[in-house]
């Protein structure tokens, strides 16, 4: 396989994932909306160096679609993934 997805638990409550963390080569972080604090997110990536530098990205869960939309105006793109195509018609 060329990639392998692996569900790990939560870093903070856990020692599983800094135990774990020489195993992989990357991670994804995954931030529950209005849950999470971005203090604890700040100290779920500080817990572990090895997590800090192999840290892709984060993907953000229960997303709140109505709440984002408010802050397109603050970013050089559009998300139309719901929105129909008005120059083809399609949705």
């Amino acid at each position: 396989y060329d990639y392998v997805l692996v569900d790990l638990p939560p870093i903070l409550p856990v020692v599983d994932v800094k135990a774990a963390a020489e195993l992989f080569d990357a991670f994804v972080l995954v931030v529950e909306w209005g849950s999470t604090s971005t203090d604890e997110i700040v100290k779920a990536v500080n817990t572990s160096p090895v997590v800090a530098e192999r840290l892709l990205g984060a993907v953000l869960n229960k997303a709140d679609e109505v709440v984002m939309r408010r802050f397109e105006g603050y970013s050089d793109r559009q998300y139309n993934y719901y929105t129909n195509d008005v120059t083809t018609g399609a949705s």
